[in-house]
């Protein structure tokens, strides 16, 4: 345990706003206040305008920092002893922090918190709820929050020996986990709750030879989503099982320093039909939500949950970890305990396994794993013998995502050999073991620019050979590649789970169907048949009938009945046809009213190149920025139901940024917070 002046502390105290950072700026102050003072009386000179400028600025800070620390001296927490009962309960007693969401008010999560003390009626459950400046949870304040919720909780009772357990909603979620990760030793953390929220990725980026989920977080944390949450998706959810329970390193690895009970120190479950705001109280009108939680109103969808039933589930998975993490410091955990959360966790997966299905499966999910980008053209090919191909042998393959598995099962579909077959009696067999797909970025050039090829003839280079089968044979193709690049959101590195997750590109270098047969052993096959269509088009209708039917039954009914349904557009053709241009363009996406009711119109940029084109090392080629599978399943599961199952109707619209609207007051909202402009009362509605 650090104590509270060791070097450490002092430096955490100054990111932290804590005593240590009030001494410094009081120090600086003084030193520039005496310099000035010196100047003036003792040199009779002038104070310099530099000095005036360190001044004004130090005495602000000190001044902004001192302000903040008084109010949360004397701020007035909500305080929740523990309910009486007839007999003395024969279970320590428990302190529970708990962190609002950001905008929502702190009284909004009694009812909550009573729900989780009479869940948990064996223990002695004290629960504290501070009040943020704003109502506006953010990291730095969080231990000035905190120390003053926890003195005056025991100064109404709470015995010293308490075991301390945190719980927060939303982006206190965030707040709380940055909070917890640098000072659980020194308020000794038992446990933590997160309710529409989750641990950052960056708690998850370490991978072990096995290419494992390293859980890089030091204090045990119990991850609570709603199906029907509009501001943490339950796609990032699903992320968040994977990290913690699929991918973790300690399950069923008793190699490692992770026994395999530490499963149920990080379990990740999930509330069906629950919105963001249950998680605290959804006002009882439309009108009274959007007063008392606007940004909440605005974003959530309509739960199908009661709020009585969510309350209850949540205080039920709670009072299990709170006995998970008692009881495993004594006598180990209990087989009625393992049983437990078996059958949540295993219910937990079984709602949310298509959407992981979808991100790992089919997308090949970046945030996953990271993609190979390798230097050659094949990322990993270890069946390969070496002396036909290069790859980079010091990049461990199970550590990295080597490519796109949707875009290598969608080669096939641009080889089309019935098709071929039907068209000009020509038969070539693709086996999908000859398809590799690889992650690699399309602006590449150096040292190598990496292009889709096709090699029937055993022979692996990184051009393809310029011989095709004979006319007269059936021609197995050996090794067909493509090349991709994964496009996401760019506030997606937030990783709020505001914004979609998913892709919003599946960026593809593939061969073109004309160029399949002319390998085929056709000649010159006629342009317009092969390619001359919205190939696109017609992927993109495949990956979102694949979501359709890979969605869990209760979304996929509850999609039909109120979701926005996705229809193809043609593809799109750059104005200027080359690839530069083509880097610049990303698939179409928009809202369109047709035959009485709204569909998202989703297009492909396609990029077609004759095998006849004058520039040879550009023949052959079928660009094509498709749809992802994983964003299909998002929009089943989220975004397509905001139009006509959200409270306020908003929409997001897929893209680099999801809607300009929601950036800018993404950037807004951030800034305002830091600065706690939001926090005196004005513009309470961004």
């Amino acid at each position: 345990m650090l104590s509270n002046n060791s070097p450490n502390q002092f430096l955490l105290g100054l990111a932290w706003l804590g005593k240590s950072l009030t001494i410094l700026l009081s120090l600086i102050f003084a030193i520039f206040t005496i310099t000035a003072l010196y100047i003036k009386f003792s040199l009779h000179d002038q104070i310099p305008p530099f000095l005036w400028i360190a001044l004004t600025i130090t005495g602000l800070l000190l001044a902004f920092v001192v302000t903040i620390q008084l109010y949360y001296r004397f701020s007035q927490p909500i305080i929740l002893p523990p309910p009486e009962t007839p007999q003395k309960r024969p279970s320590p007693p428990v302190g529970l922090i708990f962190i609002q969401g950001e905008g929502i008010p702190a009284q909004t999560y009694t009812d909550i918190s009573q729900s989780i003390q009479a869940s948990a009626s064996d223990l002695d459950i004290w629960v504290g709820i501070p009040k943020f400046i704003g109502e506006s949870p953010i990291p730095r304040e969080m231990g000035l929050a905190v120390d003053n919720t926890m003195r005056k909780m025991k100064q109404q009772g709470m015995p010293e020996t308490a075991s301390l357990f945190f719980i927060a909603h939303s982006v206190g979620g965030i707040a709380l986990a940055k909070y917890l990760n640098a000072f659980h030793e020194l308020i000794n953390a038992k446990g933590q709750i997160l309710m529409g929220s989750f641990l950052g990725k960056w708690y998850f980026k370490k991978l072990d030879v096995e290419g494992k989920t390293i859980v890089d977080y030091p204090v045990p944390t119990l991850t609570i989503g709603g199906t029907l949450d509009g501001l943490a998706r339950v796609t990032r959810i699903a992320a968040a099982y994977w990290y913690q329970q699929i991918n973790a390193q300690y399950i069923g690895d008793t190699n490692t320093k992770f026994p395999a009970t530490d499963r149920y120190k990080f379990p990740v479950v999930v509330v069906e039909g629950a919105s963001h705001m249950q998680f605290a109280k959804v006002p009882d009108t439309p009108q009274k939500f959007s007063k008392q939680a606007p940004f909440v109103a605005e974003f959530d969808l309509i739960p199908t949950a009661t709020q009585e039933d969510v309350h209850a589930q949540v205080g039920e998975f709670i009072h299990h970890f709170m006995g998970t993490l008692l009881s495993s410091d004594k006598e180990g955990l209990s087989h009625e305990q393992q049983a437990y959360w078996n059958k949540h966790l295993t219910n937990a997966e079984s709602i949310l396994q298509p959407i992981i299905n979808a991100f790992e499966n089919q997308e090949g999910y970046y945030g996953f794993k990271p993609p190979f980008y390798g230097t050659y053209l094949i990322n990993a090919a270890p069946d390969i013998p070496p002396q036909y191909v290069h790859y980079d042998k010091d990049k461990n393959p199970k550590c990295f995502y080597l490519g796109s598995p949707w875009i290598q099962y969608i080669n096939t579909f641009m080889a089309a050999p019935k098709k071929c077959e039907e068209t000009y009696s020509k038969t070539f067999t693709l086996p999908p073991e000859s398809i590799t797909d690889n992650f690699h970025r399309s602006s590449t050039i150096l040292p190598y620019v990496h292009l889709p090829t096709i090699n029937w003839n055993k022979l692996e280079g990184r051009k393809s050979k310029e011989t095709s089968c004979s006319s007269n044979e059936s021609c197995e193709f050996y090794k067909v590649t493509s090349v991709t690049q994964v496009l996401y959101n760019w506030f997606e590195a937030f990783d709020t789970g505001f914004f979609p997750i998913s892709a919003f590109s599946l960026r593809a270098k593939l061969n073109s169907r004309q160029k399949f047969w002319q390998f085929a052993g056709i000649s010159d096959p006629d342009f317009q048949i092969t390619d001359g269509a919205s190939l696109g088009s017609e992927i993109n209708q495949q990956a979102y009938q694949w979501a359709l039917e890979n969605a869990g039954e209760i979304t996929r009914k509850y999609f039909h009945e109120f979701g926005v349904p996705m229809a193809m557009g043609k593809d799109v053709i750059p104005l200027i046809q080359g690839g530069p241009f083509w880097l610049l363009n990303y698939p179409k996406y928009k809202f369109l009213f047709l035959n009485g009711k709204y569909n998202y119109v989703v297009q492909s940029v396609a990029l077609k190149i004759d095998i006849n084109y004058w520039i040879p090392l550009a023949r052959g080629f079928h660009y094509n920025q498709l749809l992802s599978p994983a964003a299909a399943t998002e929009w089943i599961y989220v975004d397509g139901l905001r139009l006509n199952r959200s409270v306020s109707g908003n929409t997001f619209v897929y893209g680099p940024f999801g809607g300009i609207d929601k950036v800018l007051r993404f950037i807004l909202r951030g800034v305002l917070r830091q600065l706690r402009i939001k926090g005196v009362g004005l513009l309470k509605r961004i």
